[in-house]
């Protein structure tokens, strides 16, 4: 936010997220407050909203699409956010198995260089 706010212009969008700014207080938000919706910025909430009340990748995949609503966007925001914290080793691997081409796609992975 501090980046973004030094230019005016950026002010007006950042108005829009303006409920992430301060993650402890928009954590503690009851679940009624939470819109899960296909707009973009309260898909981004919903979905960041989930990350800080779980603690796993699991829980927070189930707690973003059990908000109803877009629960396959949520879910995939939340997914993709909750794997960059807590890593493809945290990944159930009930949920693994099931990938098609589960080999073929890691080894893709594994031939890119970072």
């Amino acid at each position: 936010f501090g980046f973004y706010e030094q230019d005016l212009k950026n002010r007006v969008d950042l108005a829009s997220y303006s409920r992430l700014k301060n993650l402890d207080d928009f954590g503690g938000l009851p679940e009624s407050e939470i819109i899960s919706g296909g707009y973009v910025v309260t898909s981004l909430e919903a979905a960041i909203w989930s990350l800080l009340r779980t603690e796993s990748i699991k829980e927070a995949i189930l707690c973003a699409v059990n908000l109803a609503d877009d629960s396959d966007t949520i879910g995939a925001i939340a997914g993709g956010l909750a794997g960059l914290f807590y890593g493809y080793g945290s990944m159930p691997e009930e949920w693994l198995k099931i990938i098609p081409k589960r080999d073929w796609i890691e080894e893709l992975c594994r031939k890119q260089p970072i």
